[in-house]
């Protein structure tokens, strides 16, 4: 059975969206890719994982930046912005989980 914190972040990577192109969504872009293909329940378990993982990286990272003033990242400056994120948003929630 699936615990409640997994069954969240399975929702986030198949019906979330972002405007930039950071470890998240690249990870969401992937399902996309994967989405309607046979055999992928390995691969979505993989996902999952992957998007735990960044999410408590986020998390540690955005600890550092507060508790310790941090400033020696480019704070996501470089990151690429995506567009079509509506058309991408409502494809998403459509998806039936």
């Amino acid at each position: 059975m699936e615990d409640l914190g997994r069954r969240f972040t399975k929702k986030s990577l198949i019906i979330g969206t972002n405007n930039k192109k950071h470890i998240c969504e690249t990870l969401r872009l992937i399902y996309d890719e994967i989405h309607e293909k046979d055999g992928n329940e390995n691969m979505v378990e993989l996902l999952i994982d992957a998007m735990e993982m960044a999410k408590k990286m986020q998390t540690r990272l955005s600890y550092y930046q507060k508790k310790y003033n941090d400033n020696t990242g480019n704070k996501a400056i470089d990151i690429v912005g995506l567009s079509g994120v509506k058309a991408r948003s409502v494809m998403r929630k459509k998806r039936i989980i």
